[in-house]
């Protein structure tokens, strides 16, 4: 087999094929090339598992994955349930992915309110991270990743997606947010390569609460990024 042939494949979380077994064989014929997993639940208008089931299927696969993790430049996890991400975060945390440059964790039922538990995964070398709204700030006050994120790498992009408790569950305050996005702007020390002053890239804020962009972004600088905006209401214009 060619390695390159293999280095960008959707895999489907719900096949019954999907097994160990056929990763450690993708494994093996993408050898040594760099590759971009990504696990992907397709059944988001059909419910074809149960959190548990789901949570049983993503944690034997991301355990399969953990002995190649440092091959990986793109990690997509596309799940149906929150708590699905809780369980790869936990399984993920303490390993090393030094070639890891994009970094994706999303789901669409927030089924749980669970903190993510990634406190530290090696990956210097990232530039693009996307989580859930409540995930990111989980990952911005527990987490030691990003603090080693690569200095030199002059372009970052953020991405926070949509964050949806059950009705009656408390949400997350726009205030909450924008706390932990200044918090890796302020913990870069006083040098020059403060992440914020450095990030060239989008921010991009989706089915989010926007108004308080007018409240808070004024009193901070991003000069060289773009904010996008998408299924956001805003209600006082914007400064």
């Amino acid at each position: 087999m060619v390695p390159e042939y293999w280095r960008r494949v959707i895999l489907p979380l719900e096949s019954p094929l999907l097994s160990p077994s056929v990763l450690d064989a993708y494994f093996a014929a993408s050898a040594p090339a760099g590759i971009h997993f990504n696990l992907r639940a397709s059944y988001h208008q059909t419910i074809v598992m149960d959190a548990a089931h789901e949570n049983a299927r993503v944690a034997m696969l991301v355990r399969a994955l953990l002995p190649h993790l440092d091959r990986c430049y793109a990690l997509y996890l596309t799940l149906m349930y929150r708590s699905s991400t809780i369980v790869a975060s936990a399984i993920l945390d303490g390993a090393s992915a030094a070639n890891l440059a994009v970094l994706c964790v999303e789901s669409f039922v927030a089924d749980t309110q669970a903190p993510l538990r990634l406190r530290y995964l090696r990956c210097p070398s990232v530039n693009k991270v996307s989580l859930d709204a409540r995930s990111f700030v989980d990952f911005v006050h527990a987490s030691k990743t990003w603090e080693e994120w690569n200095s030199s790498c002059m372009s970052v992009q953020a991405d926070f997606l949509r964050y949806r408790p059950p009705h009656g569950a408390p949400g997350l305050s726009p205030a909450a947010l924008v706390e932990a996005l200044f918090i890796l702007n302020d913990a870069r020390g006083s040098g020059d390569l403060r992440l914020l002053n450095r990030f060239t890239g989008t921010l991009l804020f989706q089915h989010i609460d926007s108004s308080f962009i007018s409240t808070h972004f004024p009193w901070r600088s991003i000069p060289n990024a773009s904010v996008m905006l998408v299924d956001c209401t805003v209600p006082t214009p914007l400064p």
